[in-house]
């Protein structure tokens, strides 16, 4: 079986939601979530505060997905989330496991 790393970055009001979100489907069997701050070169996509800080707080969170659910999942949160400006991006998963 083959797996995908969903990296998620979304606002961090949003986080609650989108977390909600995830938890109902059935192929996420779980994530991380951590802040993170974001920097650009874009100054008119920030806030003054954070043009003063030169970065944005953001929310993100990484999910192991099986392959086949990567587009599903996808699909949900453009279905729910589509309109916050939630960025994500697909990375290959080359093994996976625990350490007991």
């Amino acid at each position: 079986m083959s797996f995908k790393k969903l990296t998620l970055i979304l606002p961090y009001a949003e986080a609650d939601a989108v977390a909600d979100t995830l938890m109902m489907l059935a192929s996420v069997p779980g994530f991380t979530q951590y802040s993170a701050e974001g920097f650009s070169r874009a100054p008119l996509s920030l806030s003054v505060a954070e043009q003063v800080a030169g970065r944005k707080r953001w929310m993100a969170m990484d999910l192991i997905l099986a392959a086949d659910d990567l587009a599903p999942v996808l699909e949900e949160l453009q279905q729910v989330h589509g309109g916050m400006g939630l960025h994500y991006w697909v990375t290959p998963v080359e093994q996976s496991g625990r350490l007991n």
